[in-house]
C-alpha cells in the first residue's frame, strides 16, 4: 500500500512499530533508518533523533523551532532525490524527537533552504517545516527583506545579527527563514551566483519576479521595498554621516528651485544608495582601498540629475574615496568596461607632483576592487568613459 500521511496530523505521536502498522511494512525495521523511501511512492522521510545513543553516528541534527539543520548520512543516500523533490512532485516528511527511545512527533513536511554538499563528510541541509503561515511570503514581505537585503553588509546576513532578529520578530517569520530568504535574494545576484558552489533551491517565482521589478526600474522598486520596511520595522533612519553625497549629487541637490520636501526626500534616497554601495564595497574605497566610512562616496557612475530612473540602482555607484569621487566626477578618472582605471592626460602630464603620483597617477591601467554583490553596469561605466572622452561615441 501507498504511504499515507491522511490520518497522521502535525504534532501526532508515533512510534516506529506504530507507522509501520499503520502503512501495512511486516516490520518496523523497513522504518529504521533515518532516510526512509518507501517503494514506488513520492515520499521521503526523515527520522531525526537529536540526542542519539552513543553506539550511533553522533550527527549533528537541530530543530529550531521551523527550521532544522540536518547532516544527511555517510552515504549520501537519497540526497539526490531530496534536492530533487520540489521539481519530481515528491514530498519530505519529518519525525522529530529529541532523544533515543522516545517517540515520534509528526512536524509535517519540509522544504529546503539551502544545502552545504559534500563528498568525503555529510552534506548539511537547512529545512524550513511548511505550513500555510511560514511557507507563503507576500510581496510586501519580500520588498521589504529585499530592502533590508540592501541595509546589510553579507557577513551581517545571519540569524544572530540585530537587524535580522528584529525584522523576523516584526514579520512573524523564525528568525533562520529571514536569513534562508536574504540567502535566496543574494543568489540572484549574478555576482554571488557565479561564485557560490550550492544556490539555494528555494527560489520562488515572487522572487523572480520581485528581482525583475528592481532590474527594470530600481529607483522605483527601491522606494516601494523601503516603503514596505518600513511598515514592518519603522522609518528607515542611519547616522549623520550617511549624509554625505557625491560631488555631482550634491551641485544637484542644492540647484535653485528646490522646495524643502524634495531635498529631504533626495537626502533619504542617498542614504539608501549609500548603504547598498558600501555594504557591497565593504565600506571599501574601490580604488585606493581606504576603508574609513567617514571619507566614503557612494558615487553614482551615471550622475543623479541624468538618469532618473537608475537613481538608486546599485549597479550605478561605485565606492570612492571622497578625492577619487571628486576626480571621478569631474573625469579626471574614469574606470572603463573592463574594471581598468584610467587617469585624465592632463593630470599624467603632472607626474612630477608626488601627491597626484601617490593618490592618483599610480592606479593608471589597474582594475578596481570588485564588489562583492551588485557588480558595476559595463553599460554604465562606458557612458562615464565616452562622456569624457576615454572612449569613443558609438556611431
Amino acid at each position: 500500500m501507498a504511504v499515507s500521511f491522511k490520518n497522521i496530523p502535525v504534532g501526532s505521536s508515533w512510534t516506529r512499530p506504530q507507522l509501520a502498522d499503520l502503512w501495512g511494512y511486516k516490520a518496523y525495521q523497513a522504518l529504521a533508518r533515518g532516510v526512509v523511501t518507501p517503494s514506488r511512492d513520492t515520499q521521503i522521510i526523515l527520522f531525526v533523533t537529536e540526542e542519539k545513543q552513543t553506539s550511533a553516528t553522533n550527527y549533528k541534527d537541530i530543530l529550531k523551532e521551523d527550521i532544522l539543520e540536518w547532516e544527511g548520512p555517510n552515504d549520501h543516500y537519497a540526497e539526490s532525490r531530496m534536492l530533487m523533490a520540489k521539481d519530481s512532485g515528491e514530498t519530505i516528511h519529518l519525525f522529530h524527537r529529541q532523544k533515543h527511545h522516545s517517540p515520534f512527533l509528526y512536524k509535517g513536511p519540509l522544504g529546503i533552504l539551502s544545502t552545504t554538499l559534500k563528498t568525503n563528510s555529510p552534506s548539511k541541509f537547512v529545512f524550513e517545516i511548511l505550513d500555510q503561515h511560514r511557507q507563503a511570503w507576500t510581496r510586501d514581505q519580500l520588498l521589504a527583506a529585499f530592502f533590508l537585503y540592501l541595509r546589510l553588509k553579507p557577513a551581517e546576513i545571519q540569524d544572530s545579527s540585530l537587524p535580522v532578529s528584529e525584522f523576523a520578530k516584526r514579520i512573524g517569520k523564525p528568525k533562520q527563514a529571514i536569513t534562508a530568504k536574504l540567502r535566496t535574494l543574494a543568489q540572484l545576484d549574478p555576482v554571488i551566483a557565479n561564485q557560490s558552489a550550492t544556490a539555494s533551491d528555494n527560489v520562488t517565482e515572487l522572487d523572480n519576479t520581485v528581482w525583475k521589478e528592481f532590474q527594470r526600474n530600481w529607483t522605483a522598486t527601491t522606494l516601494t521595498a523601503r516603503d514596505a520596511y518600513e511598515d514592518v520595522v519603522g522609518t528607515y533612519q542611519e547616522a549623520a554621516d550617511e549624509n554625505q553625497v557625491s560631488a555631482s549629487d550634491a551641485e544637484y541637490l542644492f540647484q535653485k528651485g528646490q522646495t524643502r520636501e524634495a531635498i529631504v526626500e533626495v537626502r533619504t534616497n542617498q542614504r539608501v544608495f549609500r548603504r547598498a554601495i558600501l555594504n557591497s564595497y565593504d565600506s571599501t574605497c574601490c580604488i585606493s582601498g581606504l576603508n574609513n566610512e567617514k571619507l566614503l562616496i557612494a558615487s553614482h557612475i551615471v550622475p543623479w540629475a541624468m538618469d532618473a530612473e537608475n537613481r538608486l540602482n546599485p549597479t550605478n555607484g561605485l565606492c570612492l574615496s571622497a578625492l577619487h569621487d571628486r576626480a571621478y566626477d569631474r573625469g579626471l578618472i574614469t574606470v572603463l568596461p573592463d574594471f581598468s582605471i584610467r587617469v585624465a592626460a592632463e593630470l599624467v602630464a603632472q607626474k612630477a607632483n608626488s601627491f597626484l603620483s601617490d593618490t592618483l597617477l599610480r592606479y593608471h591601467g589597474k582594475r578596481i576592487m570588485l564588489p562583492g554583490r551588485f557588480l558595476p553596469d559595463p553599460s554604465f561605466l562606458t557612458a562615464h568613459a565616452t562622456r569624457f572622452k576615454y572612449m569613443p561615441e558609438k556611431r
